[in-house]
């Protein structure tokens, strides 16, 4: 079959490759099926229209995923009119998959039914093959496991899907599908840089995180076939630097990581990398593992602590100690890495004492940098589930805030007094003007900075 997989639209400010549609891109390729793949951050719906015509498109599916760095997720609101449209014109079935086909069911069944035919939560590598086959009538629909979908106004359901020992069985991710030029990094050394994912799941269970519902366990695949990804996606494309997307870095136990950078310096890649993604402080069980990271060319890490304050750490069911912290950042510090740490304002049962204290311990434990996010419940999550659940998809993210007692205009107000009261720290000052002189698109690195202090959306 003729397949057509599309990503849909994200803010302005985030163009990340699409890993998880290339990757079922090149499971799907290799059942012989012929894959195109389109962004619609890019795609306007006339070429859209095109591609579906001269291809000979015989079925569309539509992603339905997140980008976990700044954990954006897409509102459907751009998605639903294409894929409408495509009915109305072509009369083609349409898959939506992805993590939020399952936090969103059912909104999508009950209300977006004329815009697709199908729905699979999760394990789409696993699941789509089998859907096609029931398709073209091979097999029966009630052998496709894993799967929920929409037929003739009935809802099959089956348990969430786990990777387990298969994870190194799928074909590593196609980097032909979407050109690795438009997806140019912002915080970056090299110019030539990608993402990689080496593990899915978390092994921890925050209030806030989506991952352990989408999710349910930690797998990780083995540290020798990531580094033959790397090798591979380096020798062919000429990359330079990759960015480490996993949900938990440190969710396979230090030794992993350790582990992963000693073989990875006796490849003999040159390559640089980075941990974009928050890594829970309390998973880094051995910090001489640091070492191991720079000496393998990690230049960049990022923390998840989100806040300091005892009650809402027993209420987020994460907890973080700051006298601990200050050593690892120390430690990661002196051997070369330079470390972000991620706070959110605004969560549930937070007031403003607790949230002026954050902001003030947070300056003294010695970041390079510190991310300052405003909460929103995040769909799939035990919070989200708590506060927001039943509020409409078109809803959830045009809400500027949903849980807080402070409201949205202080909360924005005290999200830019802390970007700039830690920007007069000298650590801060010189990270960042060494980073505008490191990075390849200074220009797109002004602007990221600008977006994140005064949580603008400004296209780059």
């Amino acid at each position: 079959m003729n397949i057509l997989l599309i990503q849909p639209a994200f803010k302005k400010t985030e163009k990340a490759y699409p890993l998880g549609i290339s990757q079922l891109g090149a499971v799907l390729k290799s059942k012989g099926h012929k894959v195109f793949a389109t962004d619609l951050s890019f795609t306007e719906l006339e070429e859209l229209k095109n591609i579906i015509t001269n291809e000979r498109i015989d079925i569309v599916s539509i992603s339905a995923t997140c980008y976990g760095i700044s954990l954006i997720a897409y509102s459907l609101t751009n998605t639903i009119p294409v894929a409408r449209e495509i009915k109305r014109l072509f009369s083609l079935p349409i898959v939506i998959n992805g993590p939020y086909a399952e936090a969103f069911k059912e909104d999508l069944l009950n209300e977006y039914r004329d815009c697709f035919d199908y729905l699979i939560a999760g394990g789409s590598e696993y699941v789509f093959p089998s859907l096609i086959e029931a398709i073209k009538g091979r097999v029966s629909f009630d052998s496709v496991k894993n799967l929920i979908y929409y037929s003739e106004n009935k809802i099959i359901s089956n348990d969430i899907y786990s990777f387990g020992d298969s994870f190194d069985n799928l074909p590593f991710s196609d980097r032909e599908l979407f050109s690795l030029e438009k997806y140019q990094g912002m915080f970056t050394k090299k110019k030539k840089y990608t993402q990689i994912i080496t593990s899915r799941g978390c092994n921890r269970r925050c209030s806030y995180c989506p991952e352990p519902e989408f999710c349910n366990n930690w797998s990780g695949r083995s540290v020798e076939n990531v580094i033959e990804e790397i090798r591979i996606i380096s020798n062919k494309y000429g990359i330079e630097e990759f960015h480490i997307e996993d949900p938990n870095f440190f969710g396979g136990g230090t030794d992993r990581v350790k582990d992963f950078c000693q073989k990875l310096k006796e490849s003999e890649i040159e390559v640089a990398w980075q941990c974009p993604n928050g890594i829970p402080p309390q998973d880094i069980g051995d910090l001489t593992v640091f070492s191991d990271m720079a000496k393998a060319g990690c230049y960049s890490i990022c923390l998840s602590v989100e806040s300091f304050d005892k009650n809402l750490q027993k209420s987020m069911a994460k907890f973080c100690d700051s006298e601990l912290l200050k050593k690892i950042v120390a430690v990661a510090r002196r051997e070369g890495i330079e470390v972000t740490g991620y706070f959110m304002i605004g969560l549930p049962g937070q007031g403003l004492n607790s949230l002026k204290a954050d902001m003030k311990l947070s300056r003294k434990i010695g970041f390079d940098f510190i991310n300052y996010t405003i909460f929103h419940p995040f769909p799939g999550s035990l919070w989200y589930h708590q506060y927001a659940n039943g509020i409409n998809i078109n809803e959830i993210f045009k809400s500027d805030n949903l849980v807080s007692e402070i409201g949205i205009k202080a909360l924005k107000q005290l999200h830019t007094k802390a970007y700039l009261l830690n920007s007069f720290k000298l650590r801060t000052f010189i990270f960042a003007v060494k980073s505008f002189l490191q990075v390849k698109l200074p220009l797109r690195f002004l602007r990221r900075v600008i977006n994140c202090v005064f949580d603008w959306d400004l296209k780059y």
